[in-house]
Parts: structure tokens; sequence; C-alpha cells
């Protein structure tokens, strides 16, 4: 049962995604762990870019008339799924978002009003980050109701703690890997003068995107990179540096750049979203160097983490990657409870 003096309060489409935005953003700035993927202006930015024939749920949860908790489905009539907003091209990461200290209050609520709810049978929601207790608490609730429940872990998300000196980095490694770097970065040495540049400012981040999608093209991400995607990506740019939530990392070898990191910053961490290097220069391991030169600016500015996000790519262990899981739960209801 749901706690009394808990309200859901249902709001649909663009429209009600833009009445949400300060109390969205008020709440985001409270979670234990934010990241650019719950925060309002990411799902406002999918959305405009991709809503295409779904329909939009964004459901709130209050008490006393305090936001405690919000979450966005998606559907696309006349399936009968609902999931938690999600893109399997563009997002790493999605829940349900909750007051700290509140959120069994609030899945418990909203998981009751969406059992009201007319005309679905399987509820999905993908990518749940292994600290979050969404999973374990929709699970728990789909369980008492004697529906079938499965949650299982869907992708590795690698991540890096950031040690505050190079040679505590290079410490962590195996003997191999340590090895193989630094035999790979005097291999990158070789190619000609390197030197990072990161963009963090507003009017140099959009030219620096476009460099990287030079990059991006050259390499065997080309058929990624589709009109609507980059639009996408350019509106995050625009979006996000004011708030200094990206960045634009480039390697360059003499004045020819070589590689690059597209990455968000938050809360103490570089999410790094995309990649790319010139094969050209793929005998001189530009990637990975690109990656070493930025994870000692990441150091310089006292990161604790650097996240690799989704994708178990070898190159992210080479580099001294741990595993993190997202994880994905799944409930089908009976025919005759829908």
């Amino acid at each position: 049962m749901s706690e009394p003096g808990m309200t859901v309060r249902l709001h649909h489409g663009l429209e009600g995604l833009q009445a949400l935005r300060p109390g969205w953003r008020g709440l985001y700035r409270q979670l234990k762990r934010p990241n650019v993927f719950l925060s309002w202006t990411w799902l406002h930015t999918w959305w405009t870019h991709f809503a295409g024939a779904r329909e939009l749920v964004l459901a709130t949860v209050e008490r006393d008339g305090l936001l405690e908790g919000v979450a966005a489905f998606v559907r696309t009539p006349p399936t009968p799924t609902v999931e938690l907003a999600w893109d399997p091209d563009l997002w790493d990461f999605a829940d349900v978002l909750a007051l700290p200290g509140r959120e069994e209050a609030v899945s418990r609520t909203l998981a009751e009003h969406l059992a009201g709810w007319a005309g679905w049978q399987t509820l999905v929601l993908h990518a749940l980050p292994e600290d979050s207790p969404t999973g374990r608490l929709w699970s728990e609730w789909g369980n008492e109701r004697g529906w079938k429940v499965t949650l299982v872990r869907e992708e590795v998300t690698p991540y890096l703690p950031l040690p505050p000196t190079w040679e505590a980095y290079l410490a962590m490694l195996s003997s191999k890997d340590r090895h193989e770097l630094r035999r790979k970065l005097r291999r990158a040495e070789a190619a000609g003068p390197l030197r990072l540049e990161v963009a963090t400012r507003p009017e140099a981040v959009r030219p620096a995107l476009e460099t990287f999608f030079d990059l991006f093209q050259r390499h065997r991400k080309a058929a990624f990179l589709v009109p609507e995607r980059r639009a996408f990506f350019g509106a995050l740019v625009d979006t996000f540096a004011p708030r200094k939530w990206v960045e634009l990392a480039l390697l360059w070898v003499g004045d020819q750049p070589a590689a690059g990191l597209f990455s968000f910053v938050h809360g103490g961490a570089a999410l790094v979203y995309n990649s790319a290097y010139d094969p050209a220069l793929a005998p001189f391991s530009p990637g990975l160097a690109c990656f070493a030169r930025y994870i000692t600016h990441c150091q310089g500015l006292r990161r604790k983490e650097l996240e690799f996000l989704r994708g178990d790519e070898p190159y992210k262990y080479d580099l001294g990657a741990r595993d993190r899981w997202n994880y994905r739960l799944t409930v089908v209801r009976p025919e005759d409870a829908s």
C-alpha cells in the first residue's frame, strides 16, 4: 500500500514536460548520484528530436504538495508495452527520480498507480544503475502481485577510479597493462608533437564538436552519425556547455587532429560518451594516447572517476577499468489484470 498523503499526477507530451521543468530540476539537484541522463534537459532534448509516434507520460509523486519523485514513461500505441524512457542508441542510464530517503515510498506509489493503467501488459525498465534501488523495489511490488518479474544484468558500464597522480594510476595497472600503455604512448609520441586541447567554454565547444564529428566520420562509426543524431548532439552541447556539463577533448599531432573524446562532466566524474580517432594514424595508437592525456587532465581537476559507460570494449580494461552493471526489469501482468 502507498503511504497516506501521497499523490500521483500525470502530465503528457512536450507540454507536460515543459510544465515540470522547475520541479524536475529542483529534484535532480538533490539526487545522491546525479548524472546527465536523468536531467530534465536530457529528456527534453531527446524528446524534441526523437518523439516520433510515441507517447510520453510523466508521472509525478507528491506528498502534501511537495514533489518527491518523477518518472518518464513511453509507449507506442497500439503495443501493450510501457517503458521507462530510454533509447538503446543514445542513453546510458535511466531511472525513477526520487528524493534521497524517499525511494521506497516513491516507487511503491508509482507502481500502485501504474497497476491501474489500462491497456498495458508488459512494463520494462531499462538501464537501471546497479546502485539504484529501483529494480529491487519494483521487483518486490510485482512479485507481491504474483506477476511475472525478471530482473537481470543488461549491460556492463565500466568505470575507472582516479587516484590523484599519474604515478598512482600506473601503479593500479597490472604489470602487463602498464608495460603496454607505456610502449604505446612512446609510439604515439613518435608520430609527432602531441597536445591535448579540452574545450569547455560554450564558444569553444561547438567548433571542437565539429572537429570531433569529422574524426567520427573517418572512423568506423560513420554510419551512426545520421543527421538526426548529429542535430541531437549539437543541441546537447549548446544546452550543456553553459552549465559546464560537457567537454570535448581533442588530441593533436602537430596541427592534425588525431583523436577525440566527447564527455559529460557531473558530480566529480567524467562520463566518456563517445570517442573517435583518425584511422590513418591507427598504428600510433592515438585513441589510447588521447585517453591517457585526458586521465591526467581529470586528475588535475581532482575528479574521482572516469566512466566509460556502456560496452565491454577491450581498451577500457587495458586502461584499468572495473565493472559496474546496468539492470533491466521486466514485469508482465496477466491479461485479465490489464
